[in-house]
C-alpha cells in the first residue's frame, strides 16, 4: 500500500512524513518476521526481530488514531511532546554518561551480590553476581538507577574505597538529574 501510494518510490514527498515512513517500515518488519519464522519454524522467531515489529506497529496504530476527534489531538500532543524533549534528552545523556564514569571509577571494585551455597559434598561456596560497575554497559544501567531512580544498595558506598567522594557524587547526581 505504501510503496503504490509513494508511486513506487517516485514521489519523494510521500516519505517526508514520518508517519508514512513508519507505515513502510512496519510492513517490512512484518514480512521479514514471517519469512523468518517460516524459515526456523513456528515458535522460533527473532525477539529482536519481533520487538521492532511490534513497536513499530504500535506507532502504526497511533497514526491510525490520529483520524479520530477524540484521539487525533492527544497523538499530536504526544508527537510535540516528543520532538520537544529532544534537548532535554541530549542533556540528560550527557550528565549520565558523565557520571557514570565518575561512578564506575569509585565502584569498579565493588562485588556484585553474593550468597552462600551449600553444594552436595557439604562444602560451603561463595558466589557472587557481575559487578555492577564492571563494564560501561552495566556501569549506565546502574548509574540510571542510582541517579534518576535513586535506588542505590548503601554496601557499594561502604565498599568503595572512596566512601566520602562516592556520597558526595551522588548527591550531586540525584540534585543535577
Amino acid at each position: 500500500k505504501e510503496v503504490v501510494q509513494s508511486d513506487y518510490g517516485k514521489r519523494k514527498g510521500h516519505f517526508r512524513s514520518w508517519w508514512n515512513i513508519v507505515d513502510f517500515i512496519s510492513i517490512f518488519l512484518v514480512y521479514i518476521y514471517t519469512f523468518s519464522t517460516l524459515v526456523r519454524g513456528v515458535g522460533s522467531g527473532s525477539v529482536p526481530l519481533a520487538v521492532a515489529t511490534t513497536l513499530c506497529l504500535t506507532l502504526k496504530l497511533l497514526a491510525y488514531l490520529r483520524g479520530f476527534d477524540s484521539t487525533g489531538w492527544l497523538i499530536s500532543v504526544l508527537t510535540q511532546n516528543v520532538l520537544d524533549v529532544g534537548g532535554f534528552v541530549l542533556i540528560i545523556t550527557v550528565v549520565l554518561i558523565g557520571f557514570m564514569l565518575c561512578f564506575r571509577l569509585l565502584f569498579g571494585n565493588v562485588e556484585g551480590t553474593c550468597q552462600l551455597i551449600l553444594d552436595n559434598g557439604d562444602s560451603i561456596i561463595q558466589e557472587c553476581g557481575k559487578k555492577p560497575y564492571g563494564t560501561l554497559h552495566d556501569s549506565l544501567f546502574s548509574t540510571f538507577e542510582l541517579a534518576i531512580l535513586a535506588s542505590y544498595d548503601q554496601g557499594h558506598f561502604d565498599e568503595s574505597d572512596y566512601t566520602t567522594l562516592a556520597v558526595l557524587i551522588f548527591v550531586l547526581a540525584v540534585t543535577i538529574v
